[in-house]
This record gives structure tokens, C-alpha cells and sequence, in this order.
């Protein structure tokens, strides 16, 4: 488990002046995400870790022998006691996500989900889907709000596999739009 850096070294809480630039950005559109509705999962492709702030969502919650801070985009440090899986659907299931009560918002950071599954996250200008890389089948879908990809929480069972297909078509139609204009 890979903890976000922490700003700082007297363990006081840090002034937004003393992010550098990368950190910056390491939450996107934190101002944004003041206004997102909650409680749903925000998929970010900056975060390190999954994180929930509702401790309902956890399953096999462990108990860190090794209590851990972690620094949050607004500059306030927050300790890591406990970790466990939240399964968002019957075939998506995260990982390792960080109970954080004190960031108020859930957060599925893309990079872990791809490294820790064999899943793959395509974003378009509106939506972005989550994809079993050798099924092709359909995990998630998250709508673009705001500057910020939501995951929906419809249960996709109802989606069938002609659909699934159609969709599937249609990506790959975008895909080869998108290779021809570069080309040319």
C-alpha cells in the first residue's frame, strides 16, 4: 500500500502555499469537488489509492498496525487506521481502499484499479468506461460532471450482451475516426 505524500514535517497542518505544483493537481478539480454530490465515487486518475470516507462501505476491514497519515488536497492531514474491499457491483471490486473519515468524499483512483485488476479505463469527452480487458464486458460507466468523472451507480446486469456489443462497436468506431483524422 502506497500512501500519498505528506507536505510538511512537523506534523501541523500545511497552508495551500506549501504545495508544489505537482501536488497541485493530484486531486482533480478539488474546488470542483466541493460541489459534487455525494456519496458517489469519483474516478480519478491522479489518486494513488482508493479511498471512502463511509466506513459502511467496508468489507474485511484490517486494522493497520502502523497508523499513517496522509495529506489531503486542502493541506489537512489525516490518519489511516483501517483498509478493507468495497464492492461497487457483483464483477467490481476495489481493493485496499483507505478509510479517510476526515476527506468526505470517495474517490477510485484509476491507476490502482488498472495495476491491481486486468481492467481498462477508456475516457471520452462525456463518459468514461470500465472494461474487462479480456471480455470486453462492461464493468462501470462514469458520466463526466463538472470537470469530474462519476461513476454511475446504475447496476449494469441490466445492461445485456447485445448492447454491451453495440457499445463496444460504437467505441472502436470513435477509435478508428480518431487514428484516420491523425493520420491525415
Amino acid at each position: 500500500m502506497k500512501l500519498l505524500p505528506q507536505i510538511g514535517t512537523t506534523g501541523t497542518q500545511s497552508s495551500a502555499a506549501d504545495f508544489d505544483e505537482d501536488n497541485d493537481h493530484s486531486f482533480a478539480g478539488m474546488i470542483l469537488c466541493t460541489q459534487a454530490g455525494k456519496p458517489g465515487w469519483i474516478l480519478d486518475s491522479g489518486a494513488i489509492d482508493h479511498m471512502t470516507y463511509i466506513s459502511d462501505h467496508l468489507l474485511e476491514i484490517k486494522q493497520l498496525t502502523e497508523h499513517s497519515n496522509i495529506t489531503l488536497p486542502n493541506g489537512h492531514f489525516s490518519e489511516i487506521s483501517y483498509i478493507g474491499k468495497v464492492k461497487l457491483s457483483s464483477t467490481l471490486v476495489l481493493n485496499e481502499v483507505l478509510y479517510v473519515p476526515l476527506f468526505k468524499y470517495n474517490l477510485l483512483s484509476v491507476p490502482k484499479l488498472t495495476k491491481d485488476t486486468n481492467y481498462i479505463v477508456t475516457f471520452y469527452p462525456t463518459l468514461c468506461i470500465i472494461q474487462d480487458l479480456d471480455t470486453k464486458k462492461i464493468l462501470g460507466i462514469g458520466k463526466r460532471s463538472r470537470g469530474l468523472y462519476f461513476l454511475q451507480d446504475n447496476p449494469l446486469h441490466g445492461v445485456d450482451n447485445k448492447m454491451q456489443d453495440i457499445i463496444i462497436q460504437l467505441i472502436e468506431i470513435y477509435h478508428s475516426k480518431n487514428i484516420m483524422a491523425v493520420r491525415q
